[in-house]
This record gives C-alpha cells, structure tokens and sequence, in this order.
C-alpha cells in the first residue's frame, strides 16, 4: 500500500512538472512579428494583437482571417504579437486574440490589454481560441477589457478540437474557423464603416 502511494505521488509530480513547464513554455514563448493588412492610411485604424502559440497557431490565422474581412469593407488592421514594440500610437479599435491555457486567457494578452496607455472609451473586440473550453476564458478576458473601461464591441469563441460550426463537420475544424473569423470580419467591417 505505501508503495502504490508512493507510486501514485511520484507520477503526480512528474505530470505537475511537465504540465508547469509546458505552460511557462506557451506563455513566454513570443517574437514580435507585425503584419499589415488592407490599405494604408484612412479611419477607422484598428490594432489586433495575439500571444502566438509554439504549438498551433490558431490564433494567428484567426486574426489575419478577420483582418482579411475587415480589408474587403477597406479597413487597414496591423497584427501585432504581444511581444512588439510598446505602443506609442492610439487606434480606433483594438482587437485581443487571446488563448486559452488552463481555462483561462494567456498572460501575455491581458498583461498587454492593462499595459495599454489610454484604452479607456475605445472600441475594442475579444477573440478567445482554445481547444474547447473558452468560456471561462472568454469571460475572463471581457473582465479584463471592461476593468480598463473600455467598450467591448463584440466578442466570438472559436475552437481547435470542438465542432465551430455543427453544420460543416466534414470539413477541416481550422479551415470552418478561419472562414468563421473571415465572415465575421466583413460583418464587423460593416458596422464599423
């Protein structure tokens, strides 16, 4: 008996210690990459800023899918990593892309959304990307752009492993997602023009 206990601690810790350094890993695992997407100049301008993940960039390709929706009603986004250059210009609307670890947001999106000077009264819109349990995450995030008093504009859940859309499982989970974020681009692009 002491032994399977001791077993049981054993493999516990181990799990504990390659679940911690794996979260630490995702966390802080970060390049400052920027990307311009839609024409240059003209309003409204808006920032969408993701934490990449090293082990699948969802995130990413949701946020160049709804920077591409936005682009077709003639809205510039630039995509930036949490990672980038502190910001020394206001934009119009902010856009977090955050993922879910633990359910909950990644630590370098909400670090970011409190470390923006000036957030307060702009227009801001929540993207959270997980493997199926978002919701937390989603709520989290919302509090975290609420308590900067910010106007949360609108706010979508899109999925790794869970079904984005029940009606098209026959295709890929990513390709349903990345055209979900695209559609919901041009969407946008419409109320915000």
């Amino acid at each position: 008996m002491k032994k399977n206990i001791r077993r049981l601690i054993y493999t516990l810790s181990i799990v504990s210690i390659v679940w911690i350094g794996l979260t630490i890993w995702v966390q802080f695992s970060n390049s400052g990459d920027e990307i311009i997407i839609g024409e240059t100049g003209g309003e409204p301008t808006v920032l969408i800023t993701y934490n990449p993940d090293p082990i699948y960039n969802l995130d990413e390709q949701i946020c160049i899918a709804f920077a591409k929706g936005l682009a077709t009603n003639g809205i510039k986004s630039r995509i930036i990593t949490t990672n980038t250059e502190p910001l020394t210009e206001e934009y119009d609307i902010y856009v977090f892309c955050a993922n879910t670890y633990n359910w909950a947001p990644d630590w370098g999106i909400t670090s970011f959304i409190y470390n923006i000077p000036n957030l307060e009264n702009k227009n801001c819109i929540n993207i959270t990307v997980g493997s199926g349990s978002t919701s937390r995450a989603r709520t989290i995030l919302a509090k975290s752009v609420q308590d900067r008093n910010a106007n949360l504009m609108d706010s979508r859940e899109f999925w790794l492993l869970k079904p984005n859309d029940e009606n098209r499982i026959e295709e890929s989970n990513i390709d349903v997602a990345v055209d979900m974020a695209n559609q919901w681009g041009l969407e946008m692009g419409l109320k915000i023009k």
